[in-house]
């Protein structure tokens, strides 16, 4: 990670911390010094392809940190085959991810309701 994409990634995080929702790229822009929302998508397009960030739909808001300890910390080649089987099957990567756990679950005959069976430790730290 090069020290802007760090920058880029603390602040990204710091202002979802105090304001309970992601900067959007004018913003992040400006506190790393007037970038242009261009090179704020590269920068963003990065810590996203490193696995640092995931992009949700439905907002200009959309950045999600990526915890090292999180089930969508998937390593970096997987990253990649996961992108390009999506964008050659214009599927999403959310949808794509829990079509596979779902059978691999099933497969596994783990109970759906066995959400009741986790401590609560467990649920804050898994949902």
């Amino acid at each position: 990670m090069t020290p802007k994409q760090k920058r880029c990634l603390d602040f990204i995080r710091s202002f979802h911390d105090k304001n309970g929702f992601s900067p959007n790229y004018a913003e992040i822009g400006r506190h790393l010094g007037s970038l242009s929302k261009s090179s704020v998508f590269g920068l963003v397009s990065a810590l996203v392809t490193q696995g640092h960030l995931v992009r949700t739909e439905g907002s200009v808001r959309n950045l999600a940190i990526v915890e090292p300890d999180s089930p969508l910390a998937l390593p970096a080649e997987l990253r990649i085959r996961l992108a390009l089987y999506c964008r050659d099957r214009g599927e999403r990567p959310a949808a794509v991810l829990a079509d596979v756990v779902s059978q691999v679950l099933d497969a596994a005959d783990v109970d759906s309701g066995c959400r009741s069976e986790l401590s609560s430790t467990e649920r804050e730290h898994v949902l």
